[in-house]
């Protein structure tokens, strides 16, 4: 495995070849994002832009993109194939244990089977066999939720302009 880079969340970083690397192997291990980004040195809204710009490239044809746009597409490329590869070999890993032979299997066995038939069922069909609980809100009389503050000022309009002022601090840096 690639030495791990010193995380420095405000240092300006480039996606190079090696950073690259340490994304797609810590991805294709089955680590999350923001590991995945903290071993390759980076801060995890780094890898989300990164991302986000390698899918804009995409949509671009092909002719069409320059240097960079090809890089980040193929970045993007990578790293959603690094995803699927751990997803599908996790999955292979709860397929082998779901039919396993349970005749003459030790309990761990047995119980480390239903384990998995039980993940796999409530994450392929979590309307029929999860265990979590929904809750929607509603306002007066099953009416839509009144986001308005006391001062009438839209919850939404405060969210978005601190999303913006974020931006702009992160665009400064």
């Amino acid at each position: 495995m690639a030495e791990t880079r010193k995380y420095q969340p405000t240092k300006r970083v480039t996606l190079d070849a090696q950073r690259q690397a340490d994304l797609i192997t810590a991805v294709r291990l089955g680590n999350p994002f923001k590991t995945a980004a903290h071993f390759a040195g980076i801060d995890e809204t780094t890898l989300v832009k990164w991302r986000a710009k390698g899918k804009s490239a995409l949509q671009l044809p092909s002719g069409k993109r320059n240097p960079t746009d090809r890089k980040f597409a193929d970045f993007v490329l990578a790293f959603d194939r690094a995803l699927a590869e751990a997803n599908v070999r996790a999955q292979q890993t709860i397929h082998s244990l779901m039919t396993a032979p349970l005749i003459g299997a030790s309990p761990e066995d047995k119980s480390l089977a239903f384990r998995a038939a039980q993940f796999h069922l409530t994450h392929r069909d979590p309307e029929n066999y999860s265990t979590q609980t929904r809750t929607e809100l509603t306002g007066r009389d099953s009416g839509p939720v009144d986001l308005a503050l006391a001062n009438g000022e839209d919850v939404f309009k405060i969210l978005l302009d601190a999303k913006a002022y974020e931006d702009a601090q992160d665009a400064d840096n």
